[in-house]
């Protein structure tokens, strides 16, 4: 992941210096001990998670699971959180909008089963938010893509949060895919943030649009016609 996270921005004409220290990962042995440590750092967060990655420790956190998917999958997901917050990619404690976080860490994880590390490249399909995606679809709100950008409240609510992130996956992918240039201008501004400083809603949507110079529902109208299109 290291090499491939670096090589990934270098690529993007984006030279990203070395962490300044050890990259710590916790790997624990099964549930149970997972639930006893993590309890103690994200409280109740724990029940509902596999793996994390803690802005305060600057550790990332999980267990050895059956499930070999989800265990590659939430491995390289933490992985490329801690990376970005290490290298300037992201500030620690800046406003990182939870949509760019978390579409940037599932643009990264999604496993190949053909290869022997079972993970092999960045940017593959996530078939997992794929499907999670095609399911929203009936149910999604015209303003849907607007309270993404704007906020990280679906992110926070057990009963929307899933679809947040199969949303946050779609627009990261679709605007990597379809305007790279723009997208790496996006998370360049966002890098520049100072810790502690909170945008409102209505500063990160013009930033966004400032950005990519095209308005949330001009963005929005583009996203669906790519994604009927990917498999």
């Amino acid at each position: 992941l290291h090499n491939g996270f670096y090589a990934f921005w270098k690529n993007q004409r984006w030279k990203l210096p070395e962490p300044k220290f050890p990259l710590v990962a916790l790997v624990l042995s099964g549930r149970a001990d997972f639930l006893k440590h993590a309890g103690a750092e994200v409280g109740d967060t724990a029940e509902v998670v596999i793996g994390y990655y803690h802005l305060s420790s600057n550790r990332m956190t999980t267990f050895n699971m059956p499930n070999l998917e989800r265990n590659v999958a939430t491995i390289i997901h933490e992985a490329t959180h801690q990376l970005a917050y290490n290298c300037g990619l992201q500030q620690r404690f800046a406003d990182n909008p939870m949509w760019v976080s978390e579409g940037l860490a599932m643009f990264f994880e999604a496993p190949d089963f053909k290869s022997a590390s079972r993970w092999r490249g960045i940017g593959r399909v996530n078939q997992v938010n794929l499907k999670r995606w095609h399911r929203y679809l009936p149910s999604r709100p015209d303003d849907s893509l607007m309270t993404l950008i704007s906020g990280d409240e679906r992110f926070q609510d057990p009963k929307t949060a899933t679809f947040a992130y199969a949303e946050a996956w779609a627009l990261t992918y679709f605007l990597v895919k379809t305007r790279r240039e723009e997208y790496v201008d996006y998370l360049q501004e966002l890098s520049s943030g100072k810790p502690m400083f909170e945008m409102t809603p209505r500063e990160r949507v013009a930033l966004f649009e400032k950005t990519f110079g095209d308005s949330v529902a001009d963005i929005d109208r583009a996203l669906l016609r790519y994604m009927k299109r990917v498999r």
